[in-house]
């Protein structure tokens, strides 16, 4: 609930000093969703990202894993799906 609400700390940091990297400073990163995977014992998260100084026309989904459901995560991977389709 939001009234007992605690800080947990950042739970998927940036990369820093690589501006090259998927999540780098300066991308955007919203919209996470965070479900627990059975097979792994893995807490996965998926997230709407667009790379940095790209926008939206850069929008891609996001994936990262953590022991711990308020993380800290390890970025895994991004990856546009169905890239170039229009349904």
């Amino acid at each position: 609930d939001l009234y007992n609400w605690k800080n947990e700390g950042v739970a998927l940091s940036v990369i820093e000093g690589n501006p090259s990297h998927d999540i780098a400073k300066g991308c955007v990163i919203e919209r996470p969703k965070v479900v627990f995977n059975k097979k792994t014992g893995k807490f996965v998260m998926w997230f709407h990202l667009e790379l940095r100084r790209q926008g939206y026309s850069a929008a891609r989904v996001g994936l990262a894993v953590s022991d711990k459901v308020a993380g800290p995560y390890e970025f895994i991977r991004s990856y546009r799906p169905n890239a170039g389709t229009f349904e």
